[in-house]
């Protein structure tokens, strides 16, 4: 594990798998983990695999997580019960921090000019964050981030994680036979789990949430008890993740979500990346029913500029009739046999499916 150290004083840990053999023209893929899971713990089998197929990995650890500064009292206290307008500002500096960190590693590492940047889960808010930055950084920077980077991933990305509002389904946070120090723990094992769901009504009722495949094993099931409570930090999530998908802050985050994805100007600041969203088979329920929130707020905000739907899936960016302000391209595709720790349970299926999205 490494650390930098950006020009706003914070440090950040980091994995790297360096260059892949001898090539100078590879791809970097910088990885912004979820709840709890922290980069440089659970990324490792995707770091193993990363040089073989021409990818250069980079695994941050959010503030808080091992190795990365803390957030201070102050901030702590935003996050649990500042005014909105503290609350957004937290996150959008949170971006702006992470924009500024993965252009420094462009400049010391002297990266080439091929960079996406994927996060993972509940991390996905903090990807909005980043993307909705560009606007605020130092010329030099935005101009380096725009020059290189050129997609972005969501991968699983719980409805939280994009602040729409949750159907009455079971997860154990809402578990009151569960202690409240325990859920945490509980949340994680059914998440590992693999499920199968019936999409096909987009019914969030008839989603999964209490009868897990049998086989294979659950991922963390799989793990022994000291390894996973390695790859796990539930007291750096007390000081922030807790708080950031609390629903106190979801319409927040749904203001997030909305600048992102839901208008053009912030895609066109960054030249039009490709935006990529991919989501797991064998995932959770909420999953689905985040993927769905959002094809829908799509429909109804661009009904007249959506591509057509093929095989359940919108369409690429080909398909797009042209307008002035063209709706932010969203590529969606699934993730066949993968449950939600695909990175640890399959690395190379995962890169290969990372691949596929960057250019």
């Amino acid at each position: 594990m490494q650390t930098l150290t950006i020009s706003t004083g914070l440090r950040y840990a980091y994995t790297d798998s360096g260059p892949p053999g001898n090539s100078t023209n590879y791809s970097t893929l910088f990885f912004i983990h979820g709840y709890a899971f922290y980069s440089t713990g659970i990324c490792k089998r995707l770091v193993a695999a990363a040089p073989a197929q021409d990818v250069r990995l980079i695994c941050i650890n959010r503030r808080a997580y091992p190795g990365s500064t803390p957030f201070s009292e102050d901030e702590q206290r935003v996050f649990r019960s500042g005014a909105d307008d503290e609350r957004l500002g937290l996150l959008h500096e949170e971006g702006k921090n992470l924009a500024l960190l993965v252009d420094a590693l462009i400049v010391d590492l002297d990266l080439p000019p091929r960079v996406t940047i994927l996060a993972w889960s509940m991390g996905n808010i903090y990807l909005l964050a980043l993307l909705a930055s560009i606007n605020y950084l130092p010329h030099d920077v935005a101009s380096r981030l725009i020059s290189h980077t050129t997609s972005f991933i969501l991968w699983d990305p719980p409805d939280e994680a994009l602040g729409y509002d949750r159907p009455c389904l079971y997860t154990p946070f809402t578990d009151d036979t569960i202690p409240p120090d325990q859920r945490g723990p509980a949340f994680i094992r059914w998440l590992g789990k693999y499920w199968t769901h019936d999409p096909a009504p987009r019914d969030p009722h008839r989603l999964n949430a209490h009868l897990p495949n049998l086989y294979p094993r659950p991922t963390t099931d799989s793990m022994p008890p000291e390894e996973l409570k390695i790859l796990t930090d539930f007291a750096a999530a007390s000081t922030c993740d807790n708080w950031v998908v609390h629903p106190t802050l979801m319409h927040i985050v749904a203001t997030l979500r909305e600048e992102v994805l839901c208008a053009p100007e912030v895609v066109e600041a960054w030249r039009n990346p490709d935006i990529h969203y991919l989501w797991t088979e064998h995932g959770p329920w909420m999953m689905f029913w985040a993927k769905w929130c959002l094809e829908d707020d799509l429909a109804r905000r661009y009904k007249d500029a959506l591509p057509r739907e093929k095989d359940g899936l919108l369409c690429g960016k080909e398909d797009l009739p042209r307008r002035k302000a063209d709706v932010p391209h969203i590529k969606f595709s699934i993730m066949e046999g993968c449950n939600h720790f695909s990175q640890w349970d399959a690395p190379e299926v995962t890169l290969n499916a990372f691949r596929r999205c960057m250019r």
